[in-house]
């Protein structure tokens, strides 16, 4: 049987259930992974998987096209979260089980008592923001049972935006800044990496064939770093820029099995779209072309026509009209001019197209100024 409790207002409830709270919940003695395994319950969904930063939760993220994957603070776009969790049964007291609490650390709690094994929680209305979540062993009146190993704790658990990055190698980061080294696995490896850790430099499909060891930035740190203070809750963008894609190689790129499955399985609710420079100028079928990219991201990723962000690319030719014809037709909300920005600052073009770093961070205020501009419409 499982009860659910709904708090929105922290006021009672830790008295009630005299539950810990701050260091000593989250158990900030314990220094790797192996030891959560000698407690009585141990959280099993979501997964925990970077070994120096043993309570953070994590999703894993493939890219088979560089072989390997890699590993970010978890975040989802959907307001339902669920958990699970295994117990030592000696542990639970009779007609006891798992008390799951989650809470953001200001104005939203939520608990969920479950007496049945497989132990699980499904909580609902969750608002867009950064929580923890506890389990205990708790007691048939859901109090928590004393003792350091009967209790475990999941952080950084983020409900909000999961963009993805469309393009050709201005978006992948050919040419700004960029490591030589191994592919990073997680954010305690980045030398760079956003405030909420969630983006970082990683391999792109094009560095591969020439220099596997190549991790680009491009704009999507900093980009994150404005979404996440505009909003105040947790962002991700995921970079799917691939060099030398034109409007028409993209499209098929997108029915490959490894974009689909990757994409398919973080539910982004943003896309951003920046194509059309390797077309070299615009015209009716690369028009097309990124219409049948904005329907598949209507069917398959089912995007919301006020989610989809068109970008004038940053060279090329007459792409202006066709970019406006798209946006018009599809009702989508303004995209950043990255041609405009190229042309009348004094930025750095790396043969004609690559932006440096400097060009790379205006990029990412100009992203942040379209999403921005839509938002307070």
């Amino acid at each position: 049987m499982i009860t659910i409790i709904t708090l929105i207002v922290l006021i009672t409830f830790n008295s009630l259930l005299l539950i810990p709270v701050g260091p000593t919940v989250l158990g900030d003695s314990y220094t790797d992974i192996s030891a959560i395994s000698d407690r009585n319950v141990i959280i099993t969904t979501p997964a925990r998987g970077v070994e120096s930063d043993p309570y953070t939760a994590t999703i894993t993220i493939e890219k088979p096209e560089c072989d390997y994957d890699f590993m970010i603070p978890y975040i989802q776009t959907s307001s339902e979260f669920y958990a699970s969790a295994d117990a030592n049964s000696d542990s639970i007291p009779r007609d006891g089980g798992i008390l799951f609490i989650i809470e953001n650390g200001d104005s939203f709690k939520d608990a969920i008592f479950d007496t049945s094994y497989p132990y699980e929680a499904n909580f609902e209305n969750l608002p867009k923001d950064e929580y923890t979540l506890y389990t205990y062993i708790a007691d048939r009146d859901q109090k928590p049972v004393k003792g350091e190993n009967n209790y475990d704790t999941a952080k950084r658990i983020g409900i909000g935006d999961i963009y993805i990055a469309i393009g050709d190698s201005v978006t992948e980061g050919i040419d700004g800044s960029s490591w030589t080294r191994f592919p990073i696995q997680d954010w305690t490896e980045a030398p760079v990496r956003s405030a909420n850790s969630r983006n970082f430099p990683i391999c792109g499909i094009t560095s591969t064939t020439n220099m596997i060891t190549q991790q680009n930035q491009g704009e999507h740190i900093e980009l994150n770093d404005h979404l996440n203070t505009f909003f105040n809750y947790p962002v991700f963008i995921m970079n799917e820029g691939v060099g030398r894609s034109t409007t028409e190689s993209y499209l098929e790129i997108m029915q490959t099995d490894a974009w689909r499955n990757r994409v398919g399985g973080l539910e982004p609710n943003k896309f951003l779209i920046h194509l059309g420079i390797n077309d070299v100028y615009g015209n009716n079928q690369s028009a097309h072309n990124i219409q049948l990219i904005i329907d598949n991201l209507k069917q398959e990723y089912h995007a919301e026509e006020d989610s989809i962000y068109l970008a004038i690319p940053a060279a090329g030719n007459n792409w202006e009209r066709y970019i406006e014809e798209v946006r018009e037709n599809n009702e989508l909300p303004y995209g950043p001019d990255f041609k405009e920005l190229f042309t009348n600052q004094d930025l750095v073009l790396l043969y004609g197209v690559h932006p440096d770093a400097k060009g790379y961070t205006q990029m990412a205020k100009l992203w942040f100024e379209s999403i921005r501009n839509s938002e307070l419409q």
